[in-house]
């Protein structure tokens, strides 16, 4: 546990929880129970739970694993009372931890953020968190941006592959940034007596709102932008593969006379010229050609290649 504290507010921060972390946070505060247990458990949708003495929320923010090409998605939790601001991760987002590193260095960032009450603490702290993990989105349009090149580059395998992954990433982030839409908006019009008593902290959460509304704009146009280029390549790939079907029917429809000519001499009756080799030659030679010509008159009159 890491503690700062500052203008009568403390800031705590669980890095690694644990249970004996839950078991001090229940004797110390008297959180509940279920709200404790979420803190161990398994990963909880973003939510906000609002008790007289206390808010509990949930919240996620990507994080780019560059390793695997994937977006994380680590889950925050967090108390907030009217002296305390409780930060409990299961695994480390890192944003979190370097603002906590600053505010412990950093004085002059101590009297900005502690001010006057924890609702102002919360505010500094998700909007630093906000603007540092949703900067991947702005990676994620990049991402697109070189897929559409790969796509007009014929590397439509290539494509494929980073449209199922930029899809993916996509829809992980928007999964978890739809809910925390609703999360953000109870915490700007909520007003307790100890939390946004004067609809102060409003404008502020608000700007928090304004934020994720507008990266959830970028979202939804990247979404169509993505599936927009999914069907282009589609169509692409069987553009091809239509090419490479027309090309394997010309050549099976060029060897069709001479499998029936195949067929005939090969049957044991008396045909005409089959004493004659070089007259059997010149039957092949003769309907080869005509083939031959026929389907390139036609394919070149009708522009199938």
């Amino acid at each position: 546990m890491e503690k700062i504290i500052y203008n009568d507010l403390t800031w705590l921060n669980f890095s690694k929880v644990t249970k004996q972390d839950t078991e001090y946070l229940r004797e110390e505060f008297d959180f509940h129970p279920l709200d404790l247990s979420d803190c161990l458990g398994a990963p909880q949708r973003p939510k906000v739970d609002i008790y007289d003495q206390y808010f509990f929320l949930v919240l996620h923010f990507p994080l780019m694993d560059k390793n695997e090409n994937v977006v994380r998605t680590p889950d925050l939790d967090i108390f907030l009372t009217k002296t305390h601001l409780i930060t409990v991760q299961r695994e480390p987002v890192p944003y979190l931890n370097q603002l906590f590193a600053e505010m412990e260095a950093d004085k002059s960032g101590r009297s900005k953020m502690f001010q006057k009450s924890t609702d102002l603490l919360l505010y500094y702290v998700l909007n630093k968190l906000y603007h540092e993990s949703l900067a991947i989105i702005d990676e994620l349009n990049k991402e697109v941006k070189l897929i559409e090149d790969h796509i007009y580059a014929s590397k439509a395998r290539r494509a494929l592959l980073e449209l199922a992954v930029g899809r993916r990433n996509n829809l992980t982030i928007r999964a978890i940034l739809n809910p925390q839409r609703l999360v953000i908006n109870t915490c700007s019009h909520m007003q307790k007596d100890w939390f946004n008593k004067n609809g102060d902290a409003t404008l502020y959460f608000d700007d928090i709102l304004d934020y994720v509304e507008k990266n959830w704009i970028l979202l939804e146009n990247q979404k169509e932008l993505i599936d927009g280029l999914h069907e282009t390549n589609q169509s692409l790939i069987s553009y091809r593969t239509n090419s490479i079907i027309t090309v394997l029917t010309v050549f099976s429809v060029a060897i069709m006379p001479l499998t029936l000519l195949t067929g005939f001499f090969g049957m044991n009756v008396d045909l005409p010229l089959q004493e004659n080799v070089r007259a059997v030659w010149l039957v092949f030679l003769t309907m080869a050609l005509l083939t031959i010509s026929i389907i390139y008159y036609v394919v070149t009159r009708k522009k199938w290649i």
